[in-house]
């Protein structure tokens, strides 16, 4: 903050600054003379750097819609500018004080003070939101009591203190105060009128009750046991509260919008009720999601034409390690081959290196620690961009193929290309995240992002990845992924005119492509449920043909000049299971791609699953059950490929989810006896279901592009919304706590503890470690419990931590920041580090499982027809 004599300085001959009169969160407050009107005003000046005219621009226009309130409840804006680099706002000084003081002084309200100023309140609310604004601020201290009424201040400052929409409603910032903050606004998405109402059923139930009803801003569900505590707070503190005042707190308080009273003058009709009219009011009906399947019609295409590759000749191989070599780029004279030396296929661990075709030694251009992906050459060959994911995000590198220091090229850029342009500046082809939820759509610009457009744009779930030009610049082939799984390649016009359409081998999972030089053919690496390989298609209405085939897997795809010949990585992986106990390591599993392992709770069996087919998820395989002791193995619910699994604390049961022929994932149930038939359960399109408390299943799936949990009994019955949430990473054994992975699209993520009763979560970490790359398979989830709850398992960062809980809890005592490193967790009272990373927890710290995967790839030049 500048100083007191700057800020005078900077605003004599309008103002005359008198003093300090407060502090808050994001201004400092000063009592000032306006000069030009002779009157006493309030001075409020960000205590921020904002920087930069676009994000000014943003704050001087929303203020501009906020200084058109004129309503008797909301506290005018004057003026506004910037003074001594900092931007300030100018309302009038009224005499008294903020809500937020009266209750410090009081800490609760008397119940006719309360209800009225909240009808107050919601009368401005309703005023401005009926003129398109929304304040997202709504707590004690943005409202001023003058001559005893409320008066609401601060309307816009939060909407203004975003650089563009997408701060506002992407992941990864949150505008508001915490404890008043509606679910919605907490998880970074899109908010309306109905987060305000939210805050302002939270003000009353502080008005009422001396706090709010959450640290966090999440809510307590209308009609579970957190809101009955709900009701009992209110009517042990506020006996004389009557009913409807109750009921119509809990609605405002509803964790989905459209629970809750959609207009704030509904809100304020409800705290003037007649209380008799309202009888049975208290219970809301939470609507029942009718899991309708959508069908999606897939065209059969013909697997009876041989491969179009040339099965008799011989590949030629360009690398030659032990390790693995992946992602091949050719140099634009095709004399010059990069590669990434590392596991991954997609991102991962790994250095850049480069090597002279067709003998030269290996040369590495790169030593850090960067996650790296998808090596290109510039158009004059001089230098090699790459993408990366770090601390701040996807980001574009580039380093000279000569050698010399690596440097950032282009922030918020993954999967670029050079498209060429004339002889301008040249053009890239390159995937950008939106700021809405994990969305990454493909854009086109020159070097320094100067004549941007959108070429393609997925839905909000979605991520396209990777993105080539036709030869005749007319068209784009991309890569795209959702939560589920890769999907098949999109053909997409290059003037952004229409979302294309699918091509390859269909309901297949495509992670590269290339045009032939004379764009008569597009070239895939897709795995069409026998492993990737490679496969063309005549565009543009061509049959997919399989070109390569075999044990090994292709991935990567970079044409020669003269159409020839492709190059790609080849190799082999292997995963086997082992077990860790008193008897040291022990291997379980030797045939087969072993993942996602599970101990039983008494630590005799393993359950785990094979990889088969996979073509509608990363994750798909066959369950499996070993005896520990005798070693014997057993396939389980046969028929059924399954992504997640949950076996039940008696064994006697599993609850799955499985790709169906319409590529919805439903949840099943199936006794492990075999005794009787597996059971659809709901028909949501879900991505993970465990067992709850009693004789309920709780479950994530997508509804209309969002991600929610859901709950449900085991016959199918009293299906219920619980709340979004991004990805569900397991549930409390006694089932009254969910652990929650919350995606940013960064390199981390926040993982929250959430009761199922509703309430504020509990924080484990708001920046955990980056995920372990998708080549190593399934990881083990962040957070899980010993199934006797003495134990919680967190693997946070680097390594697993066994961490004590004391009985009755489900989370050790945090502050609310969480855990921002292993040495925190270390220093958790009875933490025990587990020895091996990427554990799957067992019944006990001195028991679990891992996997050992074995992978290896070199690069080979693959002749054509």
């Amino acid at each position: 903050m500048r100083t007191y004599e700057q800020l005078a300085e900077a605003l004599a001959g309008r103002y005359r600054i008198e003093r300090e009169l407060g502090r808050g969160g994001m201004a400092v407050v000063f009592l000032a003379h306006d000069l030009k009107h002779s009157r006493q005003v309030a001075v409020k000046v960000l205590d921020q750097d904002l920087g930069g005219p676009a994000l000014a621009d943003r704050f001087f226009r929303e203020i501009g819609i906020a200084a058109r309130l004129t309503h008797p409840n909301i506290l005018p804006l004057y003026d506004s500018g910037e003074a001594a680099g900092r931007l300030f706002y100018v309302t009038p000084y009224l005499e008294g004080e903020s809500l937020r003081a009266w209750l410090e002084r009081e800490r609760r309200l008397k119940f006719d003070d309360a209800v009225s100023l909240a009808c107050e309140i919601a009368d401005a609310l309703d005023y401005a939101h009926r003129q398109g604004v929304i304040h997202r601020d709504i707590k004690p201290d943005n409202i001023l009591i003058s001559d005893g009424h409320a008066i609401v201040a601060d309307f816009g400052i939060a909407t203004a203190l975003a650089a563009d929409e997408s701060r506002l409603t992407g992941t990864g910032l949150v505008l508001g105060t915490r404890r008043y903050m509606s679910p919605e606004q907490a998880l970074a998405d899109k908010v309306d009128g109905r987060s305000d109402i939210y805050g302002l059923a939270c003000v009353l139930y502080e008005c009422l009750v001396g706090e709010p009803p959450s640290s966090t801003g999440f809510a307590i569900l209308p009609g579970s046991p957190g809101a009955r505590d709900l009701t009992r707070t209110l009517q042990g503190v506020k006996p004389s509260v009557p009913r409807h005042i109750v009921a119509a707190i809990e609605r405002g308080l509803a964790p989905l919008p459209e629970n809750r009273h959609q207009r704030a003058a509904d809100f304020k009709r409800a705290l003037l009720a007649d209380p008799g009219a309202r009888k049975g009011s208290r219970q809301l009906l939470i609507a029942a999601v009718a899991g309708a399947a959508v069908l999606i019609a897939a065209a059969v295409l013909s697997r009876s034409r041989a491969p179009a590759g040339p099965v008799h000749l011989e590949y030629l191989p360009l690398t030659n390690f032990s390790e693995s070599a992946t992602s091949p780029a050719l140099s634009p004279d095709g004399r010059m081959l990069a590669f990434i030396l590392g596991e991954s296929t997609f991102y991962g661990p790994g250095q850049i290196y480069v090597k002279q075709l067709p003998d030269g030694e290996p040369v590495q251009l790169t030593r850090d620690d960067l996650l790296k992906l998808s090596p290109k050459f510039s158009r004059d060959g001089s230098r090699i961009t790459y993408g990366t994911l770090g601390a701040t995000g996807w980001e574009t590198w580039e380093v000279p193929v000569l050698g010399g220091q690596p440097r950032l090229f282009l922030a918020n850029a993954e999967g670029l290309t050079w498209i060429g342009g004339g002889a301008g500046p040249s053009q890239v082809l390159y995937s950008e995240m939106t700021g809405r939820d994990v969305q990454m759509r493909i854009v086109t610009s020159t070097e320094t992002r100067a004549s941007h457009r959108t070429v393609y744009m997925p839905p909000e779930t979605g991520m396209a990845h990777r993105s080539y030009l036709s030869p005749d610049r007319k068209n784009v082939l991309l890569i795209e992924m959702d939560y589920y799984s890769w999907l098949p390649c999109r053909l997409v016009p290059f003037d952004g005119s229409s979302p294309g359409k699918p091509v390859g081998p269909p309901r297949s999972q495509c992670t590269d492509a290339a045009w032939s030089p004379d764009g008569k053919w597009m070239y895939f690496s897709a795995n069409a449920g026998n492993g990737f390989h490679i496969w063309r298609q005549r565009f543009p209405e061509g049959t997919p043909e399989q070109v390569t085939s075999g044990v090994t897997e292709e991935e990567g795809i970079e044409m020669s000049a003269n159409g020839r010949s492709f190059i790609t990585s080849i190799g082999t992986r292997q995963s086997t299971i082992w077990v860790h106990d008193a008897r040291g390591d022990r291997q379980i599993t030797s045939e087969g791609h072993g993942m996602l392992p599970s101990i039983s709770p008494d630590g005799r069996k393993l359950y785990y699953l094979v990889r088969a087919g996979g073509r509608e998820s990363y994750i798909s395989g066959g369950l499996w059950v070993a005896d520990l002791e005798s070693g014997q193995r057993q396939r389980l619910v046969p028929n059924f490929l399954m992504q997640t699994y949950d076996i039940s604390d008696d064994g006697r049961s599993v609850v799955f989810v499985a790709a169906d022929d319409t590529t919805r994932s439903p949840i099943w149930i199936a006794s492990l006896d075999g005794r009787s038939a597996p059971r659809r359960l709901v028909r949501s399109d879900a991505m993970q279901a465990f067992f709850g408390a009693g004789d309920e299943v709780i479950f994530a799936a997508r509804e209309a592009e969002k991600n929610f949990v859901f709950r449900v009994r085991t016959d199918g019955s009293e299906l219920r919304k619980l709340m979004p949430a991004s990805n569900l990473m397991g549930v409390s054994p006694d089932g009254q706590w969910l652990a929650v992975d919350v995606l940013t699209g960064e390199s981390s993520d926040a993982v929250m503890i959430y009761p199922v009763a509703g309430g504020p979560p509990t924080v484990l970490c708001e920046k955990c470690g980056p995920p372990p790359s998708f080549e190593r398979g399934p990881w083990p989830p962040r957070v899980s419990w010993s199934p006797d709850g003495r134990f919680i398992h967190l693997d946070l960062y680097q390594f697993p931590y066994a961490v004590p809980l004391s009985p009755g809890r489900a989370v050790p005592a945090l502050s609310q920041s969480g855990l921002r490193s292993d040495a925190e967790v270390a220093a958790l009272p009875g933490a025990r580090r587990i020895q091996q990373e990427k554990a799957f927890a067992g019944p006990n710290p001195n028991m679990y499982a891992f996997t050992k995967v074995s992978i290896q790839r070199n690069i080979y030049r693959v002749p054509l027809k």
